[in-house]
């Protein structure tokens, strides 16, 4: 809480039992990253949606469920296969901005 009270001068002074925080959901293009991971058997994985989860939470819904129980899917995979990145490492400074470019609707190429 330190860190809000310059924002908010009374932050110390708020309740909160618990609070949740993951690595930035951002993908350095901007689409998510939905389906099957290579080499990983079983494992269907829907991320990547940053702000925009919850109000194309049908759409990817749907989508997971026809690849589970292995329907065509209703729109082009292509461009959120997992393996359209090489390999990366999350956590370097270059992929970071990348991130926060595709955040910024930066992203180019």
């Amino acid at each position: 809480m330190p860190a809000f009270e310059k924002f908010l001068p009374l932050a110390n002074n708020i309740k909160i039992s618990n609070y949740i925080k993951g690595l930035s959901n951002y993908t350095p293009d901007g689409n998510f990253v939905l389906g099957a991971f290579p080499d990983l058997d079983g494992f269907i994985a829907a991320t990547g949606c940053a702000g925009t989860g919850i109000a194309m939470s049908g759409g990817i819904g749907r989508f997971i469920s026809e690849l589970v129980v292995g329907l065509a899917p209703f729109i082009d995979s292509a461009p959120h296969r997992i393996d359209r990145f090489s390999a990366v490492d999350p956590m370097s400074c270059e992929f970071i901005q990348s991130c926060a470019d595709a955040r910024a609707g930066k992203v180019t190429g």
